[in-house]
């Protein structure tokens, strides 16, 4: 049986990560400056969703509610229960956290525009992973290529390790449309993992980009 430290070390974590970075030169291939906004970005997401207070997995399927971003041509649709909480980052970036009402799931946005539509997605995870902190101890166990609103998407599986030092499993998909680059993370304890991967892709189904 868990302990309570336990439960707020391991249990589900969903982190929606939306991401695009503003710069005033064109270029192929991300700069520092996108990849130190982004990896920021992502960093604080993972970060968040591993020391709030949060509890075993539900199978919650209403999704009345939208999370809908005007400038990003964004929208979600999310259970009725959950609540939202804007954090603004620095660089111009915005992040958005939303969870249930007991934490059961925590989910965050992050917002901004991408220098030009011609950055590549590879580059852009490659550069991101690479800028992860050692702390969180953040692994790709695999890599492949999927599809997400019409868009091309590189999913990863990874693990990382909870604040107590226990393992955690979780999935992020990476995609592109325009100048728009939308991140989207959970992770949870490997033994709960397939139901919340269940959920996290109900939950992306719903979304639509302009």
């Amino acid at each position: 049986m868990l302990s309570k430290h336990h439960i707020i070390g391991l249990s589900t974590v969903l982190v929606l990560v939306v991401v695009a970075v503003s710069a005033s030169t064109m270029f192929q291939s991300p700069d520092e400056s996108t990849v130190s906004g982004l990896t920021a970005a992502l960093t604080r997401g993972v970060k968040a969703g591993s020391t709030r207070v949060r509890a075993k997995s539900s199978s919650s399927k209403a999704a009345t509610p939208t999370l809908s971003l005007p400038t990003y041509g964004f929208t979600l649709t999310y259970p009725t229960s959950w609540k939202t909480e804007k954090d603004p980052q620095e660089g111009g970036a915005m992040n958005v956290y939303l969870s249930s009402e007991s934490n059961t799931f925590f989910m965050t946005v992050t917002l901004a525009t991408m220098p030009t539509s011609t950055v590549k997605l590879d580059d852009i995870v490659s550069a991101t992973l690479a800028e992860m902190p050692s702390s969180l101890q953040f692994k790709v166990v695999k890599s492949e290529s999927g599809k997400l609103a019409g868009v091309t998407t590189k999913v990863l599986t990874v693990t990382q390790k909870a604040d107590d030092g226990s393992l955690l499993k979780g999935q992020q998909v990476f995609l592109i449309k325009g100048k728009t680059l939308c991140v989207f993370f959970f992770t949870n304890v490997p033994a709960s993992y397939n139901s919340s991967l269940q959920l996290f892709n109900t939950t992306l189904k719903t979304l639509t980009l302009k």
